[in-house]
């Protein structure tokens, strides 16, 4: 099956903007807190600059493309719902691994780190997966009627 680039590219951009939408919520609210504190014990600066930002979001939007390219290798909800809890376990595993190197992390910032990593992974590649089914149907429902 071929793969639809432009269909790839609005699934990648739905699952950053709803990955980046849901920390963007967890960050301003609770994660802000516990980050600032966490640095603050360490001796060390807030990670989440400016600069970082401006490199994050384009990231995420590569790692949505990839994501989405997987999502769509196979037709069907079935199989993009599947996919999408292996996508999103896919990126999490190894961005939890990650985060046990920053030693100065309390238990708490870790597991809500990765807690709210897992559900913005795991609901960005769901919405992604129903991007990727939406767009497919409204196309097949258009080749119909004309």
């Amino acid at each position: 099956m071929a793969m639809n680039r432009g269909r790839i590219l609005v699934g990648g951009a739905v699952w950053a903007l709803v990955y980046n939408a849901i920390w963007g919520v967890a960050g301003l609210g609770f994660m802000q807190r516990e980050w600032t504190e966490a640095a603050e014990s360490s001796g060390s600066t807030m990670p989440w600059t400016t600069e970082f930002l401006l490199m994050w979001v384009p990231l995420t939007l590569l790692f949505g493309i990839a994501i989405a390219a997987y999502l769509a290798s196979v037709p069907g909800q079935r199989a993009g719902l599947k996919r999408a809890v292996a996508a999103s376990l896919a990126l999490w595993i190894p961005s939890t691994v990650g985060m046990l190197a920053w030693a100065s992390l309390s238990l708490q910032v870790f597991l809500l780190d990765s807690a709210v990593n897992l559900l913005a992974a795991l609901l960005a590649s769901l919405a992604a997966a129903w991007s990727l089914v939406a767009r497919q149907r409204a196309l097949a429902d258009l080749s119909e009627a004309g």
